[in-house]
């Protein structure tokens, strides 16, 4: 947590996400009023400290003072640049459900010589149950999942097929033979436009070294859906619950958590200057996103406040958020702190 410079980075837990993008916001105004001895607009000032366990107290905050966070517009730093290194405006993010599926067979774990093919696998019932809700396509099947999912606006279509991507590069980079299905799918539209499935764990049995002949008792998948604009947290736990207890009814299915997905029209009134704001700053038009492909609580000010919300991120496209070697590179802060000065200085040109 002690930060140091090396290399023209600087490194610490929590640099690119979030602190240095924060603090890139704060010296602005530092510098807007050292110049200028006020700021160019109002700004309120909102940090929230539990986006990374899934925001549990912010809508009720959010609700709670309206009147307080009455505003025109929202602007959020939030993740990495685009991996060209070019600047990016995203327009909304995904959203998210968490859940987990639980199977039991035994009360105990089990020989598999002595039980194998008498007792009931739960790892095999999860299994079995996992593949109705994917197919070998790469489509989800859970019933109903796609009914609300519309495709991309013709501004959004524009967009999307002026995101710079070199896939070859990417597999490269990960060391992958291929992308996921379906292979028709554009790169960037699984990213903005689809919702994706998602096992995230799992567990079940022996999975240390060597062999050992157990038949599990218990098995657990951990999974999440990423929703995409006019889908619900409410709508999919219940689509995801429906699923289960159709094609498995003995599989425990727990809600974990979720959040809304948001999004603002590319075609805002504000999309304008905040381009400018950012070519002046920086010398460069930024690329246009639909919607970002992670999750953050975005919806509290699109829905709940009715502002239209975008997402300008400063950080390092090789930030390593989240690792023991999180950076951000300084040059990237001090033009964050350009933009943001930037920023409220075209915004405060609207009427």
């Amino acid at each position: 947590f002690e930060p140091t410079i090396r290399n023209g980075r600087l490194y610490a837990r929590g640099v690119g996400d979030n602190k240095g993008q924060h603090t890139a916001h704060l010296f602005a105004m530092e510098s807007l009023l050292a110049a200028h001895g006020k700021l160019p607009c109002n700004v309120i000032f909102l940090l929230e400290g539990e986006e990374e366990i899934g925001s549990p107290h912010i809508a009720q905050f959010i609700a709670d003072h309206k009147e307080e966070l009455n505003a025109d517009l929202v602007i959020i730093s939030d993740g990495p640049v685009d991996h060209s290194g070019q600047s990016t405006i995203e327009f909304g993010v995904r959203g998210i459900v968490s859940f987990e599926l639980r199977a039991r067979g035994a009360n105990q774990d089990l020989h598999s010589g002595n039980w194998g093919g008498v007792v009931p696998n739960p790892l095999w019932t999860l299994i079995h149950l996992l593949a109705t809700m994917k197919n070998n396509r790469g489509e989800i099947t859970i019933d109903g999942l796609y009914e609300r999912v519309e495709p991309p606006s013709p501004l959004e279509r524009e967009a999307l097929d002026k995101l710079p991507v070199n896939v070859a590069e990417v597999l490269a980079e990960l060391d992958l033979a291929r992308l996921d299905m379906p292979p028709e799918r554009p790169f960037f539209d699984r990213l903005s436009i689809w919702p994706t499935f998602t096992i995230n764990g799992l567990h079940g049995g022996y999975n240390g070294p060597g062999s050992k002949t157990v038949l599990p008792c218990q098995a657990v998948a951990k999974c999440d859906i990423r929703l995409v604009a006019n889908q619900t947290v409410s709508d999919i736990m219940d689509k995801v619950a429906a699923h289960v207890q159709h094609h498995a009814p003995e599989v425990e299915f727990v809600r974990l958590g979720g959040m809304d997905p948001s999004k603002t029209p590319i075609d805002s009134p504000f999309t304008v200057p905040i381009r400018q704001a950012i070519v002046a700053a920086q010398g460069k038009e930024p690329l246009l996103m639909p919607a970002m492909g992670g999750s953050l609580p975005n919806y509290v000010f699109t829905k709940t406040l009715g502002l239209h919300t975008f997402v300008i991120p400063y950080a390092n496209a090789d930030e390593s958020n989240h690792a023991p070697n999180e950076n951000m590179e300084v040059w990237r802060i001090k033009q964050g702190i350009k933009t943001t000065a930037s920023l409220l200085l075209h915004l405060a040109q609207l009427s």
